[in-house]
């Protein structure tokens, strides 16, 4: 019987095994780009298209 970390280190050194998937952050709001204000706050629109 073989333990687990003995079966790791068996994949990995026949490269059978695969990393672990990244966490990838998919959304920054600390960059440097002008933001602008949001105007249609507080309208409430009464036709389409008028936003």
């Amino acid at each position: 019987m073989v333990g687990r970390n003995k079966f790791y280190k068996l994949l990995h050194k026949h490269h059978l095994i695969l990393k672990p998937a990244r966490c990838r952050h998919t959304t920054n709001s600390n960059h440097n780009y002008f933001k602008y204000k949001n105007i249609a706050k507080g309208m409430t629109p009464t036709r389409p298209g008028q936003l």
